[in-house]
């Protein structure tokens, strides 16, 4: 997931495999990727990436003020969930240096409430633990507990297994699929998507059906 450009990249989660025409292998068994899109990728095919996935996750903040630029006041998300996506993950960016509870309010304000088959994720790439323990409270207490099976981290390997947030949901790694338990995992952030260009992108073991399932009903 990339930084702001006027900021440096603090982390990228691994080696990035190959360049974006790299094919990927995979196992035996049901499967499903899915990218992730921010203001970096502005225009997004609907029609071509629902044909290519029924699963996508999209920022829409960074930290507690920056409204993503392609969130479009939600009309990004509503077109996804128009056009028949099954699984919808909506992120912030926490940023180090802001409270986590501040960022919590953001995305409450930016977000809202939560619609079916969504998940929303903090994307833990820089700063504290705290920080990141902060904003889970403050969604708790926006939201109520019932949020809980809904509020999922990403974060990398490395950077959650130095900063104490291990095991996550979503889980990156350019090198090998990851032995600490996750849901998702990011393999690369350099794949080429239809309707949307070279992105990141993660694949969860199972049908989008089984991927929907974790998904707020």
């Amino acid at each position: 997931m990339p930084n702001e450009p006027d900021r440096p990249v603090a982390f990228r989660a691994g080696r990035t495999i190959g360049d974006a025409a790299t094919p990927h292998v995979f196992g035996a068994g049901p499967q499903t990727l899915l990218a992730d899109c921010s203001e970096w990728e502005p225009n997004i095919n609907d029609a071509a990436y629902l044909a290519w996935s029924r699963a996508v996750v999209i920022r829409a903040a960074y930290g507690d003020a920056h409204d993503d630029a392609a969130w479009y006041g939600g009309a990004r998300r509503a077109a996804l969930h128009k056009g028949g996506v099954q699984f919808l993950g909506i992120y912030i960016y926490l940023v180090a240096g802001q409270d986590g509870g501040a960022q919590a309010q953001a995305f409450h304000r930016i977000v809202g409430g939560i619609q079916p088959g969504e998940v929303f994720v903090a994307d833990f790439e820089e700063g504290g633990h705290a920080m990141l323990t902060a904003w889970y409270n403050t969604m708790i207490k926006l939201y109520g507990k019932g949020i809980a099976p809904y509020l999922w981290t990403y974060t990398g390997l490395s950077f959650g297994a130095a900063n104490g947030a291990l095991p996550v949901q979503w889980l990156a790694d350019y090198s090998t699929e990851p032995s600490s338990p996750h849901l998702l995992w990011q393999f690369t952030d350099a794949y080429q998507v239809p309707g949307v260009g070279t992105a990141d992108c993660s694949r969860f073991n199972g049908t989008i059906a089984q991927l929907a399932a974790h998904a707020y009903h």
